[in-house]
């Protein structure tokens, strides 16, 4: 299947760190998603598809955030998941619970 890597800047206590998510597993990308395009929220990423696995239909959210001093701009795409660049995360970790949610 294809894969997307989009970029998000989240405000920290003291700083604003930056986050890659990788939508895998997917049929095709979404209208109008190529590389550098700005997505607004809602825009559709792709479509899940059960490319590999006929009949089981899958999505992979992965989040890496980006290691000090990288920068996206000058990377090769395929090193995206290189621990020297990003950081796999855990999204509970990284975005803030709604008020009153809870784990």
């Amino acid at each position: 299947g294809i894969t997307v890597a989009t970029a998000h800047d989240v405000r920290d206590v003291d700083r604003v760190r930056r986050y890659v998510l990788l939508h895998g597993h997917l049929d095709r990308p979404g209208p109008g998603v190529v590389a550098g395009a700005r997505l607004d929220a809602g825009d559709v990423v792709g479509y899940a598809g059960d490319t590999g696995s006929p009949g089981l239909v899958r999505l992979r959210l992965e989040a890496r955030q980006l290691r000090e001093g990288a920068r996206l701009s000058d990377l090769d795409p395929k090193r995206i998941i290189d621990a020297a660049v990003t950081v796999p995360c855990d999204l509970r970790n990284v975005l803030p619970l709604r008020q009153g949610a809870s784990l």
